[in-house]
């Protein structure tokens, strides 16, 4: 009893997990885009209850049965759509007085459509359950042995049909629902079952067959992620520069960061920090004032450190910005440096050395409204096509840098157990008129959005879970009045719901 009590609470605890399959949440498909990662196989074993048939004018009741099936076809918005062949036998169907037959074995094609119904669709559903109620209908061809009178039944001389295309054939009708639980991967589905089959037999023993099954299967999505994706994040680890390799050259005055590329201040403990090292010639010197600065890319300083005397040997920055406002992802910084020193011979009375280093951020990822299970991802460094949402004209370096950032957002949503992923895109509103944003901004960033989906469905991302939304000049991060800072306003959002 303790190890069925241990089964059950692990069962419990993996399905709790897990999320649900392919389900756009409306009726009918609408803008899903085509991906591979939407094919799907099937297999599945039945148990055929008595089954009633009519023949020779009176019903009969037929032994149970056995069934095996084996589908594939493709998950469109929730609708599953695919080929099914089935097989089917009964070893005893001579169960009445009037029965002339013996043995029949059904040999299966149709054509199946079923519909995933997930949480998308019904709320009080659990994430970890689908209902599948489906349709289909095909051809059937019989064989099996049965006797062709009742003179021949008491002479107990059968006669054998076998499987061939000249068989007996008739169409049949299934009706079917299901219960599809998810184990936190596309790749690993079970279900199970019950079915209602009917079909008319037009050449062996004459009758009109209708049998109820219930069944067991497991579905597989063979071109989607296999892996269990994990609750956590992973980040793109970036060794840290040795600092022993900072080197003045020929130059007064550097500055150096530890982390030129991949600073990712978001509190998950993996390069949340960078490190800033002022060098001088003369690490001794003293200087009436330096200042040492971080600016965007338009070299507005986000933070400043000053003081006089002797330089720091080290700062380290955690991302904190003079407004509290987050970094950008994929987005280009500097640190730069200024040092006042004392020269009488200098007309102004003093020198000014001023040294600068790039760096660059990766993907940060933040709570979204401070949720613990909801992400955000902010971009700014997607390169469209002015006034457009294509990619076309934009430079070669441009075009390279929007592969790189859609590859690393598609893998980092990959990376995590997302239920839903919308893609909010925003643009500036230059006149700050609310028919610019009407009819020019939302319908822009929706094509925009658009775009994105159809770009992250072709990296592996589900696009039955995302969900693209044309922000227009909705809730800009800078105001009309801060023209300096516009470009914020031009961005992506991910919201990633977990």
């Amino acid at each position: 009893m303790k190890r069925v009590f241990l089964l059950l609470t692990l069962l419990v605890s993996s399905v709790i997990s897990a999320f649900s399959e392919a389900d756009n949440g409306k009726f009918l498909p609408k803008g899903e885009s085509f991906s591979k990662r939407n094919f799907y196989a099937e297999a599945k074993g039945s148990l055929i209850f008595p089954s009633i048939y009519n023949a020779t004018g009176k019903y009969q009741v037929a032994e149970s049965g056995y069934g095996a099936d084996f589908g594939i076809g493709y998950n469109w918005g929730g609708w599953k759509i695919g080929l099914e062949a089935t097989k089917e036998f009964w070893n005893d169907c001579s169960r009445g007085d009037l029965d002339l037959l013996k043995k029949l074995s059904v040999n299966a094609l149709s054509l199946k459509i079923d519909r995933i119904i997930s949480k998308n669709t019904i709320k009080f559903l659990p994430s970890w359950l689908n209902v599948v109620p489906g349709i289909s209908t095909g051809i059937v061809f019989l064989n099996g042995e049965y006797y062709t009178s009742f003179r021949a039944r008491d002479d107990g001389i059968l006669k054998t049909v076998d499987f061939s295309l000249d068989a007996p054939h008739a169409f049949f009708l299934r009706g079917s629902f299901e219960l599809a639980f998810n184990f936190g991967n596309d790749f690993f589905i079970p279900y199970i079952g019950g079915e209602y089959s009917m079909f008319r037999d037009n050449g062996m023993n004459g009758g009109f067959y209708m049998y109820p099954a219930a069944y067991v299967g497991i579905r597989t999505y063979p071109f989607a992620s296999r892996k269990v994706r994990p609750k956590v994040k992973i980040k793109h680890k970036v060794p840290k520069a040795n600092t022993s390799n900072f080197r003045l050259g020929g130059e007064k005055l550097r500055i150096f960061v530890d982390l030129p590329e991949g600073f990712t201040p978001d509190g998950d403990g993996v390069n949340d920090e960078i490190g800033i090292y002022p060098l001088y010639v003369n690490a001794s010197q003293e200087f009436d004032e330096w200042k040492i600065s971080v600016c965007d890319k338009k070299n507005v300083a986000v933070s400043t450190w000053t003081g006089k005397g002797v330089l720091p040997k080290k700062i380290t920055w955690d991302g904190t910005t003079f407004n509290n406002e987050n970094l950008y992802a994929f987005e280009t910084y500097s640190v730069k440096i200024e040092v006042s020193l004392n020269n009488p011979e200098s007309i102004l009375g003093y020198d000014m050395l001023v040294s600068e280093q790039n760096f660059k951020t990766g993907l940060i990822v933040q709570s979204a409204n401070g949720s613990t299970t909801n992400w955000k991802l902010t971009v700014n460094e997607l390169y469209f096509d002015n006034d457009d949402s294509t990619f076309d004209r934009v430079s070669e370096a441009k075009k390279k840098q929007n592969k790189n950032t859609l590859d690393f957002i598609a893998e980092q949503i990959d990376c995590v157990n997302y239920k839903r992923v919308y893609i909010n895109a925003y643009a500036n509103n230059y006149s700050g008129t609310a028919e610019e944003n009407t009819m020019q901004l939302i319908p822009l960033t929706q094509k925009r959005a658009d775009v994105i989906l159809k770009e992250l469905s072709k990296r592996g991302i589900d696009p039955q879970r995302m969900i693209p939304v044309g922000k227009g000049g909705s809730d800009p991060i800078a105001p009309y009045t801060d023209r300096q800072n516009w470009w914020k306003n031009i961005r992506i959002e991910f919201i990633i719901e977990n």
